[in-house]
């Protein structure tokens, strides 16, 4: 629990009792396995997900990727629409899914296809290219800004202490 909240920036701060019910359920199903071990000397449950419980993770992954679009769709459009602005496609970078970040590293995987992996690929590349064009246009913007403060009137350096 106190991992999601840090990893989230503080955006979701689960309960126990909202977690614990649903890791339960989870384990009665089968789509999780729980294991008792000690950690600095504390009893405490680590759970693994089971080969039955992947299918579920992926629809779960495929559902929150969704819900993901349509609020950032959504937000756009407000942005657009009430604040009256010009949005560039890439002017609000894509989050990446909320979930993929507490799951163990995949392993590659027999059904990962070459296309799957292409398509994957792509899609990284592609935000790599967008975030590299905000990143250059702030730099420019920042220049832009300390170039005035940097200069006098008569376009010469300030000296230190005025």
């Amino acid at each position: 629990m106190r991992e999601i909240n840090e990893r989230t920036g503080g955006f979701l701060k689960p309960t126990a009792g909202g977690i614990y019910p649903i890791l339960q359920d989870l384990e009665q199903s089968g789509y999780i396995e729980g294991e008792w071990d000690l950690q600095k000397k504390r009893k405490r449950k680590t759970y693994r997900i089971t080969e039955s419980g992947r299918p579920i993770l992926e629809c779960a992954l495929a559902k929150e990727s969704q819900i993901t679009d349509n609020m950032s769709g959504l937000f756009k459009e407000f942005i657009k629409d009430a604040l009256d602005l010009k949005l560039k496609p890439s002017a609000i970078p894509t989050m990446p899914n909320l979930f993929s970040m507490f799951l163990e590293e995949r392993k590659e995987k027999p059904e990962d296809t070459t296309s799957d992996l292409e398509r994957k690929r792509a899609q990284i590349e592609e935000m790599i290219e967008n975030l590299q064009k905000e990143l250059k246009a702030i730099n420019k913007r920042l220049t832009s800004l300390e170039l005035p403060r940097s200069k006098t009137r008569r376009g010469e350096p300030r000296k230190k202490g005025r």
